[in-house]
C-alpha cells in the first residue's frame, strides 16, 4: 500500500515512522514548517523506552500534497478535520481511501468529503509527544484498533492491520471509539489541573467525578463500548485503579490536551470530543477548558477541585433544596489566598449574570449587572464563588447550605480590595 499520512505529529508521525522503517512508501504531510524542515533534513526519529530509531521519510506541507493518493492516514486534531479533509479529497485516487487515527467520531465529517465506502476508522491509545522538530517520544504500546465502519470484515482492514505495528483488526471499531471519548473526558478532566494523568486518577477525592463524568459520555453512545487497556465500561469504579497502573507503565506522564493548554497554549480538541454531548459534567468540563484556553484560568489543581465539586452538587443539590443557579467555570483570579475555595453566595446576592432571587422565584428581576462587592472581592481573593457543599458556582437559598461549607471565608474587610465601586448586595 502507499501511505500519506496528513498530520506527522505524535500519533500520525509514529505510525508513518513505523511504516517508513519496515519498507512501505510513505509521504508524510504536516502543517508545521519547522517540523516538516527537519524530517526532510534529518529524518523523523522516534525516542523513548519502545523503540528508539531514525528513518528517512520524505514530508510536506498541506499545499505541496500530491495528487493520486492511496491510503491516507489521517491524524490531524479533530477540529482541524475539515481543513484536512477538504485538501485530501480532490487528491484522493480512485482507488484511495481515508483511515481516521484521530481522537473524536470525525469519521462522518469525513464520509461526508469523501463517501462512507472509502472511510476506515481506526481505535489508537498508545501515548506520545512531539518533543522537537524532527522528534518525537513514543512513551508506551498501547490498544490500536482498526475496522470498517460497517464492522464487516475487509481486505484492506486485513492488510492494514498486518503492515501497521501493533494494530489489530475489529468488528466493533465504533465501540472502541466510544470508550475513548469516556475516557477522553476523563483526561479533559485531568488536564484542567496541573496533575500527571496518574495523580489526578489515583486521588480518591476525584475518583467520584471520574467515574460520572465518563459514564455521561457512555449514555450518549448509540454502539456498545469495548474495553481496553484498563478501561471497562461495564466497570467503571474498577477501571480506575487499572487505568492509574496503565499510565504509571508510560513514559508520557500528561495527556496531549494538558500539552495544548499549558506547554503549546493553543486551542484543544474540546469542542470536537465534548461539544456533541450535552451533559452537566462534559459541560462544566469545557467551560474549564475553554477558560484555560482564553487565558482566564491556567492549569492548576484547583479546577479540578472545581469539577470534582459540581460532580457532588449533582448527587447532593436535590437532597439540600437549596440550588438556585449553577454558573460553570466562575471568573476568578488566578491566584490568591482564597485559591480551592468553592465558595455559596446567598441568593439575595447579587451576582453578574445571576437573578437575585431574594428566596423566591416569583416576580424576580432581571439578572444583575454586576457582582456585589463581597462577591468582587471573593473573586479576587481567587475564591470560586460557588454552594450546594461549598462547591460550583451557584446561588442558595437555604442556610442549610451555608451550614455544610468545607471553607472559613474571611470577613469582607480582611479579603483584597476588588477595584469596583461597591453595588447593592448583602454580605453573607
Amino acid at each position: 500500500m502507499r501511505y500519506a499520512v496528513v498530520g506527522a505529529g505524535a500519533i500520525g508521525g509514529t505510525v508513518g515512522a513505523r511504516l517508513a522503517r519496515d519498507g512501505h512508501e510513505v509521504l508524510l504531510c504536516d502543517s508545521d514548517t519547522e517540523h516538516v524542515a527537519a524530517i526532510n533534513r534529518d529524518g523523523l526519529s522516534i525516542e523513548g523506552p519502545v523503540e528508539q530509531f531514525r528513518v528517512r521519510v520524505p514530508a510536506v506541507t498541506p499545499d505541496e500534497l500530491p495528487r493520486d493518493l492511496g491510503v491516507v492516514l489521517l491524524a490531524v486534531k479533530a477540529h482541524h478535520t475539515a481543513a484536512a479533509i477538504e485538501q485530501v479529497e480532490p487528491r484522493l485516487a480512485a482507488d484511495g481511501f481515508v483511515v481516521s487515527l484521530q481522537n473524536g467520531l470525525n469519521e462522518g465529517l469525513i464520509a461526508e468529503a469523501v463517501g462512507r465506502d472509502r472511510v476506515v476508522g481506526a481505535f489508537v491509545n498508545f501515548g506520545a509527544d512531539v518533543v522537537a522538530p524532527g522528534r518525537i517520544l513514543l512513551g508506551n504500546r498501547a490498544t490500536f484498533r482498526i475496522g470498517e465502519l460497517n464492522g464487516r470484515p475487509s481486505a484492506r482492514v486485513a492488510a492494514l492491520a498486518a503492515e501497521i505495528d501493533d494494530a489489530e483488526a475489529t468488528a466493533n471499531v465504533l465501540g472502541y471509539l466510544w470508550s475513548k471519548q469516556a475516557y477522553g473526558a476523563m483526561l479533559f478532566a485531568t488536564a484542567v489541573s496541573d496533575l500527571s494523568i496518574a495523580d489526578a486518577l489515583a486521588d480518591d477525592a476525584y475518583h467520584p467525578l471520574f467515574v460520572a463524568l465518563a459514564g455521561e459520555m457512555l449514555d450518549a453512545a448509540p454502539v456498545t463500548p469495548e474495553p481496553f487497556d484498563g478501561f471497562d465500561p461495564a466497570d467503571l469504579q474498577g477501571s480506575i485503579e487499572r487505568l492509574v497502573e496503565f499510565n504509571r507503565r508510560s513514559s508520557k506522564t500528561h495527556s496531549g490536551i494538558y500539552r495544548d493548554l499549558a506547554v503549546r497554549h493553543r486551542k484543544t480538541e474540546g469542542d470536537a470530543i465534548l461539544g456533541s454531548v450535552d451533559r452537566p459534567l462534559v459541560r462544566h468540563t469545557l467551560a474549564l477548558i475553554h477558560a484555560i484556553e482564553d487565558g482566564r484560568r491556567v492549569c492548576q489543581r484547583a479546577n479540578l477541585d472545581l469539577l470534582a465539586s459540581y460532580e457532588r452538587l449533582g448527587r447532593e443539590a436535590s437532597r439540600l433544596n437549596a440550588v438556585i443557579a449553577v454558573v460553570d467555570a466562575p471568573d476568578r483570579a488566578v491566584h490568591g489566598p482564597l485559591l480551592g475555595a468553592q465558595i455559596a453566595i446567598k441568593d439575595n446576592t447579587d451576582m453578574a449574570g445571576i437573578v437575585t432571587t431574594n428566596a423566591s422565584t416569583v416576580g424576580v428581576p432581571p439578572p444583575a449587572v454586576r457582582d456585589a462587592e463581597v462577591v468582587a472581592r471573593l473573586r479576587a481573593a481567587a475564591g470560586d464563588a460557588t454552594t450546594g457543599q461549598g462547591r460550583a458556582a451557584i446561588t442558595a437559598n437555604s442556610s442549610a447550605a451555608w451550614r455544610q461549607l468545607p471553607v472559613s471565608v474571611p470577613t469582607l474587610s480582611q479579603l483584597p480590595d476588588s477595584g469596583n465601586t461597591p453595588v447593592t448586595g448583602t454580605a453573607p
